[in-house]
């Protein structure tokens, strides 16, 4: 939702519901009893209560709906409102006639299929959720599957489903593809490298200009941020042209300074330094926009975008102009 300007229509409503009625995220869970009409049974909804009862203890969780509410409800109801009556039927029969009541009674058209399969085999629940980043909606939802792994039945241990959970492992696993992706896409460019450089040396010391602003990069943004996103992968991936085209400059025209012009250190590194610079410039204006231009829709991803790649290009210059040109000088 973060992503969103806080002008935007959308994120206002949003909000809106989250801090006055109910939390934005969902999970669902089908839990089954493993025969028909087997949510009739007492043991089977007591096992649905205590896990019901274990969500609410979290801290991330806003509401619980299951049908062992709307059973308690009606066996206080069919006592007399009594309190002292709010707790499951202790008979399976009389569960099958609470549930049969309550769907007869129930307007034109609807019935409990929302709540309650065919065969009344299996019943859901569903858990509503604050406001949470994608790593806590999955370790919240990994703690209830060690709790149904020690206390529920094997017909009961299911996963958790809903947009909300599905798009958690989405962004997780892309963001785990784009960084080993990245990785491995700069040890093969530096293998290029090598060819091209005609040099195993120099190929291997492109690993480090390559290599180093972006974990750089990501030192200063967890310091300061401390978070690493689905956006923030992406940009690395993204800068990693920009970098290792720099680097391939760098070290070409540095290379060519020192053997066809027999330029000593410092005037390669001047003469690389006044090719270079434009393109840096140039680059650090670019993403100036990302930074500071007027985003109504994915404001957050464009803002953490140009903070990225200023950073990345700014220490990969320095990494370039200082140490990498000291690793040539004294491998030459």
């Amino acid at each position: 939702m973060e992503y969103f300007d806080e002008t935007f229509d959308f994120r206002i409503a949003t909000e809106f519901t989250a801090d006055n009625l109910t939390g934005p995220y969902r999970i669902y869970y089908g839990l089954s009893a493993g025969e028909p009409d087997g949510i009739n049974s007492p043991g089977f909804l007591r096992k649905v209560e205590a896990f019901a009862d274990w969500y609410r203890s979290q801290p991330e969780v806003v509401h619980v709906d299951s049908i062992v509410d709307t059973l308690k409800r009606l066996n206080r109801n069919m006592h007399g409102d009594d309190p002292a009556w709010y707790h499951l039927p202790d008979r399976r029969e009389l569960v099958a006639q609470y549930l049969l009541l309550y769907e007869m009674s129930l307007p034109y058209g609807l019935d409990l299929n929302n709540r309650i399969n065919v065969d009344k085999s299996a019943t859901r629940l569903k858990v509503t959720l604050k406001g949470l980043s994608d790593k806590e909606i999955l370790a919240l939802e990994g703690r209830a599957q060690h709790w149904l792994a020690e206390n529920a039945p094997v017909s009961m241990r299911v996963s958790g489903t809903s947009s909300t959970v599905m798009f958690a492992y989405l962004n997780l696993r892309n963001l785990e593809g784009l960084l080993f992706g990245a990785v491995l896409a700069l040890v093969l460019i530096s293998i290029i490298l090598i060819i091209a450089l005609r040099s195993l040396k120099f190929g291997l010391i492109s690993l480090i200009p390559n290599l180093l602003p972006v974990a750089m990069a990501f030192g200063v943004w967890g310091i300061l941020v401390g978070e690493v996103n689905l956006v923030l992968s992406g940009v690395a991936v993204i800068t990693i042209g920009i970098v290792v085209d720099d680097t391939i400059h760098f070290l070409s025209k540095y290379l060519r300074a020192g053997r066809e012009r027999d330029l000593a250190p410092p005037g390669c590194g001047t003469r690389c330094l006044s090719w270079c610079r434009h393109g840096v410039m140039g680059n650090l204006g670019g993403t100036g926009g990302r930074l500071f231009g007027p985003w109504p829709i994915g404001s957050l991803c464009q803002r953490q975008h140009g903070h990225y790649d200023r950073r990345d290009h700014c220490l990969g210059f320095d990494d370039r102009l200082f140490s990498v040109a000291a690793l040539v000088d004294e491998n030459r």
